[in-house]
């Protein structure tokens, strides 16, 4: 019973470890630094299959670029070509394979043969549909990729509009980078499946129909094998298109999170003053016009339910449309409380004096 218990809880600690090894080879396949990846599934990683370690990765489309690395030999540069993995079939190679096919079914019945063309056909009408989906995929990620870089340069504006740290600066710079190379690499691929639909439509002849059965059925089996190995190219070019947008689409939510955070934290950045939380200076001293602080009071006038003090310069009047416009939007107009910087009434005082300390007005 003690020797049971004791292999029971071997295996236990044997398993965990297994997992936590696991674990980390995952994260190293994540880093381009010290990385881990396999070569028969162009990069990806897998615990079972033979491994690549690499010193520093770059991927680039259908290519990807390895420094320092040690697969079956070490290299201080080696470079993995999709191509290698996913390979097209050369007009030799698929003849080649034609004439073993015509071989085997020469000596069969018609009907036979006509079984034979029968599953052919089926299995071409199968490919074609997965080629046609994967190519529609691929139009369809084209456009919307287009559109999406649109979406990365809003985020390049609102981090200026936002004016971060130099810290803060480096961190939405950084993910917008690493953003901007995933979605490189989804462009790559779809530009790399458009060169696999030019070789392939180029390399492949059409079946013609021929009297002679054997013929007629070596030439389906060569119009399959042609279509099914386009239909796996396809789909791991689509693939790869969708990891790299996802990836880039994340990035960019993540960084559009922050840029959000930082444009509504505690405190703003108005040149050389701050003011704080729940205040928020649409115009500057300067007459400049903020967007983000005028998004910032919005966001937050539903939800108030006190007095809004509304300050205003008198001797500038480029404020008095949004004045109007926050009046006119106002449920309960005796909410609001407009104070001219000029008039020291008492009633705003103590509003008038934390306006003069952040604008520097005397």
């Amino acid at each position: 019973m003690v020797m049971t218990v004791r292999c029971k809880m071997n295996s236990g600690k044997t398993a965990s470890f297994t997992k936590l090894k696991i674990g980390f080879m995952w994260l190293l396949h994540k880093l381009p630094l010290m990385h881990i990846s396999c070569d028969k599934i162009f990069g990806d990683y897998e615990y079972s299959l033979p491994a690549r370690f690499s010193f520093f990765k770059l991927s680039l489309g259908d290519n990807k670029h390895y420094l320092i690395t040690w697969g079956n030999e070490f290299k201080f540069y080696y470079r993995l070509k999709f191509s290698e993995v996913e390979k097209i079939k050369t007009n030799k190679e698929l003849m080649d394979k034609t004439d073993s096919y015509a071989s085997l079914i020469d000596d069969r019945n018609k009907e036979e043969i006509d079984t034979n063309i029968d599953f052919l056909k089926h299995k071409i009408s199968s490919g074609q549909s997965r080629i046609s989906s994967g190519y529609n995929k691929t139009n369809q990620y084209t456009t919307i990729a287009l559109v999406y870089l649109g979406f990365l340069v809003y985020l390049v504006d609102s981090i200026l509009e936002v004016k971060p740290s130099i810290s803060e600066a480096i961190l939405l710079y950084s993910l917008i980078s690493i953003s901007m190379y995933y979605i490189l690499n989804s462009f790559l691929f779809i530009r790399f499946a458009l060169k696999v639909k030019g070789y392939t439509r180029s390399t492949f002849g059409d079946i013609k129909n021929n009297p002679n059965q054997t013929k007629l059925a070596s030439l389906y089996y060569l119009d399959w094998l042609s279509t099914n190995n386009e239909s796996q190219i396809i789909t791991s070019i689509v693939l790869n298109i969708e990891k790299y947008f996802f990836r880039s689409l994340v990035t960019s939510i993540i960084t559009l999170g922050l840029i959000f955070t930082l444009s509504h934290s505690s405190k703003y950045d108005t040149g050389t003053q701050n003011h704080n939380k729940g205040e928020y200076l649409i115009y500057d001293s300067a007459g400049n016009f903020n967007k983000t602080e005028l998004i910032g009071f919005l966001n937050q006038f539903d939800q108030n339910t006190g007095v809004i003090y509304i300050i205003k310069n008198k001797a500038n009047d480029n404020g008095d449309s949004i004045l109007s416009f926050i009046k006119s939007i106002a449920l309960n107009q005796s909410q609001i409380i407009v104070a001219d910087c000029q008039s020291l009434s008492k009633k705003y005082d103590q509003v008038l004096e934390k306006f003069y300390r952040i604008h520097g007005y005397n």
